[in-house]
């Protein structure tokens, strides 16, 4: 699906031949500003925010990049992991992590934070995390095209990849939801 997905964006973005838009050779007119025009501009809106949103550094070609469904924790173990502050608290009897520029979704997991892809180090290790958005993104169609768009975007420009691979613990029980990790 994503390959049909990329091939689809790459030749919306990048078409520069002289071929007739379909909406000229055919008869039948279709409303420019209908769901699927628009899903197709928030996409292609959303890539062009990528292009200047994501940050690349020649010093660090081999990454790992943190991927899982939205809301399994890849934002706060990466955070984690990279030595960045966290701190926990309680509310209504959950414990829940907070950082301090609120990129850790602490209300719901329902609902990603996380739209581009972004880079922590680990300067112990001297090792670079790409913390992804989510699989199964809950906001739209256009993000989830988007979130595919990104991640090749971010393997196109490294040489080496290892995935850490983030799942909640309830997934982790078969029959407990349609998301479980099989």
């Amino acid at each position: 699906t994503w390959v049909i997905a990329l091939a689809w964006i790459n030749a919306s973005v990048a078409l520069n031949d002289d071929r007739v838009p379909a909406t000229e050779a055919s008869s039948t007119k279709v409303d420019s500003q209908g769901p699927v025009d628009q899903m197709a501009d928030e996409t292609i809106d959303l890539i062009n925010r990528g292009f200047r949103e994501i940050y690349f550094s020649s010093n660090y070609k081999n990454v790992v990049l943190v991927v899982g469904n939205t809301g399994a924790g890849k934002t706060t173990l990466t955070k984690f992991i990279t030595g960045q502050p966290l701190m926990a608290y309680t509310k209504a009897g959950r414990y829940l992590i907070k950082d301090a520029d609120n990129k850790i979704s602490h209300e719901t997991t329902s609902i990603s934070k996380t739209i581009f892809p972004e880079m922590f180090i680990d300067y112990v290790t001297n090792t670079a995390y790409f913390d992804l958005p989510g699989f199964s993104d809950t906001r739209n169609a256009s993000i989830e095209l988007a979130n595919a768009w990104f991640m090749k975007l971010v393997t196109d420009h490294v040489d080496k990849v290892k995935i850490l691979f983030v799942v909640n613990y309830s997934s982790l029980r078969s029959g407990e939801s349609r998301t479980d990790f099989k």
